[in-house]
């Protein structure tokens, strides 16, 4: 299946290995790509791998056990990519921890490890592989899963909503910053996504799937393959007038 979106291109996913990283990596390696399959699970990791080659062949991806808050693992990341693969041209960064508290539980150190987990990997992500971009004359795209938490805010998430606004801002400063190099920049803000992460809030909260369908517009949840779609456009060359756009998936509401 697939209709070669991506073909020809090789792109990089963070947080690949569940949930809507997952979704996306199975989906670009349909429509084309090759992907470096980037998380710290190791054996999730493995196992998608496993997974994506016996579809799609042994070329078609490789995993990477990251650490997305530690530079050099970023950059080695990066390094193994261009080695197999010879170059980057899509970057999703999906990686994200979010603990459920309150502002009055939340510590220092959840507070660090929230924004260097969902934030500073975009960083150091956009950093170094649009550098890899740049030196090859690629006009890539970089898509950024930040959250609907990061416009509007959530019940016990202040350190994950103050980290995905930040994705945001992050975005629309380098869209402004790559453009005239030709890399767009854009993000998805997902709202209601069925993964096994938005699933421990809803139990945290107290929210039954009766609720899910009085609270949320569609009446039910995402699956992480509708997300995964929305990436596939902004990866792909059909928004190549699009940048520093937040693409909300779910309804603003």
């Amino acid at each position: 299946m697939g209709g070669g979106r991506l073909n020809g291109l090789v792109s990089v996913v963070t947080g690949a290995c569940g949930g809507i990283g997952a979704a996306v990596s199975r989906l670009f390696t349909s429509e084309g790509s090759r992907v470096v399959l980037v998380d710290l699970n190791e054996e999730a990791g493995k196992i998608l791998e496993k997974e994506i080659r016996s579809s799609h062949g042994d070329g078609s991806c490789f995993f990477m056990k990251t650490d997305v808050s530690d530079e050099e693992d970023v950059k080695e990341s990066l390094r193994q990519a261009v080695d197999r693969f010879g170059r980057v041209d899509v970057v999703v960064n999906n990686a994200a921890v979010h603990y459920i508290e309150s502002i009055f539980d939340t510590t220092e150190e959840t507070w660090r490890k929230t924004m260097d987990t969902n934030l500073k990997s975009v960083y150091l992500f956009c950093k170094h592989a649009a550098r890899q971009m740049i030196e090859k004359s690629i006009q890539g795209s970089i898509v950024n899963v930040s959250s609907i938490q990061g416009i509007r805010g959530g019940v016990l998430s202040a350190a994950y909503a103050a980290s995905k606004a930040g994705i945001i801002g992050l975005t629309k400063a380098l869209a402004v910053e790559l453009m005239p190099f030709g890399i767009r920049v854009n993000a998805v803000a997902p709202r209601a996504i069925d993964t096994p992460l938005f699933r421990r809030y809803l139990e945290r909260r107290g929210l039954t799937d009766e609720d899910v369908k009085k609270r949320y517009l569609f009446g039910r949840l995402g699956k992480p393959e509708e997300v995964a779609a929305a990436v596939l456009f902004l990866a792909s060359p059909e928004s190549s007038y699009i940048s520093g756009e937040v693409l909300v998936v779910g309804g603003d509401f």
